[in-house]
């Protein structure tokens, strides 16, 4: 059935490609803050685990664990809403979020786009497993221009790229919402994230944004973490695409560990 955003926290990577020095005073004005001095902090906490950031695209990301799960002996049948729909309509409403990003969705093709929507966000994109566990979606605001890229996304990993345009700009951002479970081979997976970055620089987007749930430990991300064989082969694929990891901080606690 799965469990509460609340009581699941949240899980979350989040990297992104260097801004030029001819974009430092444009995210300046837009993003104040900065982890490095060309890196801009996308993402900050969801209901007190991800801060929002304050520019003109809110993005949030978080496991769901089962998006449309029900109350323990609630019937399908029974008409009730799913309470995690209810709690990210809250979400989405009280904090202005413009690009909504989840994992492990759990959603197959019985699940209409009726069923599963959320508030103002008119725009969905989803990646079903069609299994127990597993998919990705992403809701967006209908007053954004995207196109989702599914000529880049792997047919092996669970991903989702989208074309996004800024607010008032001509300038565009290549966001990807990934899965990587631990069945997913580590290389293969960023072998993929490597042929999309050298599609976003070939087509000279302003921005790139790998979000979502990688499921690797490197202590360059979290000093307090140890590094496992995945978190290893990751970073390297963060530094062949000249990329910066912006969650700095444990995401997730559970039985007394933290999780980056």
């Amino acid at each position: 059935m799965g469990i509460s955003i609340e009581q699941y926290r949240i899980t979350v990577g989040c990297f992104t490609s260097k801004c030029t020095q001819s974009s430092l005073l444009f995210w300046y004005m837009i993003f104040p803050k900065f982890i490095e001095l060309y890196v801009v902090k996308l993402l900050q906490r969801l209901s007190n685990d991800i801060k929002i950031n304050p520019g003109p695209i809110k993005l949030c990301q978080a496991n769901v664990q089962s998006l449309m799960a029900l109350p323990q002996g609630t019937s399908k049948t029974s008409g009730v809403r799913p309470p995690k729909l209810i709690e990210l309509e809250t979400l989405v409403l009280t904090e202005s979020i413009d690009i909504l990003c989840l994992s492990e969705s759990w959603l197959g093709n019985d699940h209409s786009e009726n069923e599963i929507s959320i508030g103002s966000m008119t725009k969905i994109y989803r990646r079903d497993r069609g299994s127990r566990g597993g998919g990705v979606i992403v809701y967006a605001r209908d007053s954004l221009v995207i196109q989702r890229l599914q000529n880049i996304e792997s047919l092996e990993s669970e991903i989702i790229c989208l074309d996004v345009q800024m607010p008032n700009s001509s300038k565009h951002i290549l966001i990807t919402h990934c899965y990587r479970p631990d069945t997913r081979d580590m290389l293969e997976f960023s072998n993929d994230l490597i042929d999309i970055h050298d599609f976003s620089v070939k087509n000279k987007y302003f921005m790139s944004v790998y979000i979502g749930d990688f499921n690797g430990k490197n202590e360059c991300w979290y000093s307090q973490d140890k590094t496992n064989i995945e978190g290893r082969i990751l970073q390297s694929a963060i530094e062949n695409m000249d990329c910066v990891q912006i969650v700095d901080f444990p995401t997730r606690f559970r039985n007394e560990r933290s999780y980056l």
